[in-house]
């Protein structure tokens, strides 16, 4: 019996869901003046997941987002929200600085169940890196005191399980 809950327990703690940037264009060598489109994706490793937020890290010396316009408000964002074509409702759609971008969702509907591309954004390049390897990485926020963390909630009307997204895979870029 004892050895059924220590198996069960261990089950649960590894199938958390994971987060990931890939680069929709280009596909071929980056210049100075280009776009380049990315997108968030997430797996949610069977999960049923109702909110979740991202902190994603650029260098502003490289790289400076591209805003697009919201027609029915007006309004500059630098994520186009897809939510895996679920009806969720964006609560945050902004850059916290030059160096940080947020996007953060909350269900309206059903919640986000599979693998699938939850925000697109682009960046123009302002320079190429100057390190030997010529590259430089978007990646997503983390530091030990819970300040700026991609997490991803669970739950329903009646209650809210609130977890850290167990892999979040930078992108490099170059």
């Amino acid at each position: 019996m004892l050895r059924n809950v220590i198996f069960i327990f261990f089950l649960s703690l590894s199938f958390s869901a994971e987060c990931y940037i890939e680069l929709v264009s280009p596909e071929n060598e980056v210049v100075v003046g280009d776009t380049i489109e990315l997108f968030i994706g997430i797996d949610t490793e069977g999960e049923s997941i109702v909110a979740y937020t991202y902190f994603l890290n650029i260098d502003p010396y490289i790289f400076q987002p591209i805003f697009v316009e919201d027609e029915s408000t007006g309004s500059l964002f630098p994520f186009i929200p897809v939510n895996m074509d679920s009806s969720m409702q964006t609560i945050q759609n902004d850059t916290l600085d030059e160096s940080q971008l947020v996007y953060s969702s909350w269900e309206a509907v059903e919640p986000l169940v599979g693998e699938g591309v939850v925000a697109y954004f682009s960046l123009k390049v302002n320079a190429i890196p100057t390190n030997e390897n010529y590259s430089t990485l978007i990646d997503f926020e983390y530091n030990d005191v819970g300040q700026r963390t991609q997490y991803y909630t669970l739950g329903d009307d009646d209650s809210y399980e609130v977890h850290v997204f167990d892999n979040m895979v930078a992108k490099t870029i170059f």
